[in-house]
């Protein structure tokens, strides 16, 4: 406060001028509210001023000053712990939406907007819960005055305003999920499917290899489909839920859903194909197998119902054509059977080499018991002819055409 007189500065409680004695006059003005300078060039106005007198800025309006400090502390807030979830993984973020409720609204703000960025799932019921609290956390600021008197330190007028346009921003919707999705039940369908495809392989096998030997195995079959079709249904009602569980508008969702379907498909035709080639090849070589020994059997048997009934003759031409007429069935089976064995022994050769040297002994046999059939069947004609002679021209005949035949068959028995 300075004298009017001589101008002389007074302390601020005096009432005369110490150097000249004249009366000093208290102002009655209000005094120059509290931060009411300019913020271009620091100097005092009057709350009149529209333009600093100084340095010619507008001057603004203290409520204004504070509302932009507040607004510029807030966006430097979030900014800043904008930044430091960026740094953080995503593990990280799950474990601190956990704890949402002890942040400060600034920090709630930049959580969400980082997980929204990232689109974690596993966060919604939390962010969900931060919605639901944010009427509660607006309902006691709502009760503050809502003036703030120009008289009160930029402190008192920050905080509030900070905390209020915070919360504001909390507000703002952020949806990351709409629901908290479990994850798919993928290793549940795989499991199914394998035991689905284990099953109808079976079945598969089963008919093609009874298809090969040309027979049936109804028994086999039902026991396999009847697991098969309750494994498939159990398959595609958890395939229902796969689809149901995974996002439809999610690219990286949508591709999984295909990759598992095309492999799903790729298993089953793999399964089925294997089991029918391998059930065609093991019933084809069955079947072989089969008629092999069958062959085998006959041939053997046939051979001593011959050798038999040629042992038990008398020796009389009359009992020779008998038994010549007797065994002509047998002759015919038994050459048709080795004709098969001849077919079927060099593919067994080739299938075990292991047992090549009794295969090629027993496809000896066989080419000599081929010969020796050959003359049976010489010798039958013959005896066919002797029996239309007299018994007088029997004997010529059987000298001159049987003779020969059972010297050539003799030789045989000696070349072995």
């Amino acid at each position: 406060m300075f004298c009017p007189n001589c101008s002389c500065e007074l302390p601020a409680v005096a009432k005369f001028c110490v150097k000249c004695g004249s009366r000093v006059e208290i102002p009655t003005t209000a005094p120059r509210a509290l931060g009411s300078s300019c913020m271009n060039c620091a100097k005092p106005l009057d709350p009149s001023d529209k333009f600093c007198s100084y340095c010619g800025h507008k001057v603004i309006p203290p409520q204004a000053q504070v509302e932009r400090m507040a607004s510029d502390i807030a966006a430097k807030n979030l900014e800043k712990h904008a930044k430091h979830y960026s740094q953080m993984s995503s593990d990280d973020l799950v474990r601190l939406s956990a704890e949402l409720g002890q942040l400060t609204p600034v920090a709630q703000k930049a959580l969400i907007l980082e997980i929204a960025k990232r689109g974690i799932k596993d966060t919604s019921e939390v962010l969900e819960q931060a919605k639901l609290e944010e009427p509660q956390t607006k309902q006691p600021l709502a009760e503050e005055s809502p003036v703030v008197s120009t008289h009160s330190s930029p402190t008192t007028q920050i905080a509030p305003t900070t905390q209020d346009t915070a919360s504001a921003q909390v507000a703002v919707p952020v949806d990351v999920s709409s629901q908290k999705r479990t994850p798919a039940p993928y290793a549940k369908f795989v499991v199914l499917l394998l035991l689905c495809c284990l099953c109808a392989s079976i079945g598969v096998f089963a008919l093609f290899d009874a298809f090969a030997r040309n027979t049936t195995a109804f028994a086999v079959e039902a026991l396999s489909v009847l697991p098969a079709l309750l494994f498939g249904w159990l398959g595609w009602k958890n395939w229902k839920n796969i689809l149901e569980s995974e996002p439809r508008h999610e690219v990286k969702s949508r591709r999984r859903v295909r990759n598992a379907l095309v492999t799903s498909v790729i298993f089953i035709l793999l399964y089925l194909g294997l089991a029918a080639f391998l059930g065609s090849l093991i019933g084809q070589n069955r079947a072989e197998a089969i008629q092999l020994n069958s062959d085998i059997s006959r041939q053997k048997e046939l051979a001593d119902h011959i050798s038999k009934a040629r042992n038990t003759v008398s020796n009389s031409i009359s009992s020779y054509v008998a038994m010549y007429a007797g065994i002509e069935s047998d002759v015919k089976d038994y050459s048709s059977t080795l004709l098969r064995l001849r077919e079927e022994l060099p593919k067994y050769d080739s299938k075990f080499p292991a047992q090549s040297d009794t295969t090629h002994k027993f496809m000896g046999t066989i080419e000599r018991e081929n010969r020796r059939s050959g003359l049976l069947t010489k010798q039958i004609e013959a005896a066919k002819q002797i029996a239309l002679l007299d018994e007088y021209q029997q004997g010529a005949a059987w000298k001159s055409d049987m003779i020969p035949l059972l010297k050539e068959e003799d030789a045989l028995d000696e070349s072995k």
